[in-house]
């Protein structure tokens, strides 16, 4: 079953009920990997873990189709005679990894790996289409009619939507005679998401709109100021004032450049400094919204939950923080 993914290097391996299970050795690294089969050929991979030195675990090609959805971490893809991939948060993959051809999965000592991948035959897919490949979009086709030989891979952003579907495997609230059910819907509807994704990107990239280079280095410039300010109001007007350019290269640029609007990109950092805060501090709730731009913390705590899944309260009662204070307590 294993067999579509990277070796998980410096991991055990044991199988319950039909699914394989790879913890890391305590001495390497933390975490785990699990992967559980689908119908249809389909497998499905979660990603948990972190490594203490730079690691990195082979895969020789089985003819799969796959779909990779990063939602923390960053590594790199080395194949032999082929430039590196790096993949890094907020991204999405879709690659063809042909038969035989060996990779690499590289990853850097202290980077949390949190991910999904999903892996299928190119027929299952077509399948599911009920259609030929002849009529797919370019983009799509590719994958379909590429010999079996070719490696295809193409970077994608992490879309909201796709960022929703990952959330809601990971809380399903169905009873468990619905589970299975539920886990194939979410794996269909990323895959769907996936394909929309790359075949609706050109359509926003063409002679009524293009991106200069100096276009793509002011929008870097943004989202690098963006990263140290998001604490602080910000506004379009503002950003365009501070960066000399308008409105619709800033709001539309920023969108095709990075798969999200500017203001997804602060929520998602302000959202991200807030999870900080909780695990790391032990600044009451109320402070810790203000500081992301909240007035109220009502409004907080359902902003925190529709982002991450969870409460604010959950974040904190298991931080490591409250942990290493539990004994003194009571």
């Amino acid at each position: 079953m294993d067999s579509a993914f990277p070796t998980l290097p410096f991991a055990s391996r044991e199988i319950i009920d039909g699914h394989v299970h790879n913890r890391v050795d305590e001495e390497y690294g933390e975490g785990s990997r699990h992967i559980a089969a689908l119908p249809g050929d389909m497998r499905i991979m979660r990603c948990d873990y972190e490594f203490r030195r730079d690691a990195s675990g082979p895969a020789v090609g089985q003819d799969f189709l796959k779909f990779h959805y990063k939602l923390n971490g960053r590594n790199v893809l080395r194949f032999a005679g082929r430039p590196d991939t790096l993949l890094e948060t907020g991204r999405s993959v879709i690659a063809y990894h042909p038969e035989g051809l060996v990779k690499d999965d590289c990853f850097a000592a202290g980077v949390r790996e949190v991910s999904l991948t999903i892996a299928c035959r190119r027929s299952a897919i077509l399948d599911l289409l009920r259609t030929s490949s002849d009529e797919l979009p370019k983009p799509a086709r590719r994958y379909f009619d590429c010999a079996d030989s070719d490696f295809l891979c193409d970077e994608l952003p992490l879309s909201l939507r796709m960022k929703e579907a990952l959330g809601d495997l990971d809380r399903p609230g169905f009873s468990p005679w619905l589970q299975q059910i539920h886990v194939e819907a979410k794996v269909l509807d990323l895959i769907c998401l996936s394909f929309h994704e790359l075949t609706s990107r050109d359509q926003f990239i063409g002679p009524s709109f293009s991106l200069k280079a100096r276009d793509i280095d002011m929008l870097h410039a943004v989202r690098t100021a963006l990263e140290s300010d998001f604490r602080q109001p910000i506004t379009i007007p503002a950003l365009c004032r501070q960066f000399a350019t308008n409105r619709s290269k800033l709001s539309e640029g920023f969108r095709i450049l990075f798969g999200e609007t500017i203001f997804e990109y602060i929520h998602k950092l302000r959202m991200e400094h807030a999870r900080l805060l909780l695990t790391d501090t032990d600044s009451p709730l109320s402070e810790i919204a203000d500081q992301v731009g909240y007035s109220r913390q009502s409004s907080f705590s359902t902003a925190f939950r529709q982002h991450h899944g969870f409460r604010p309260l959950d974040v904190r009662r298991n931080s490591p923080l409250r942990a290493t204070r539990m004994p003194g307590s009571a």
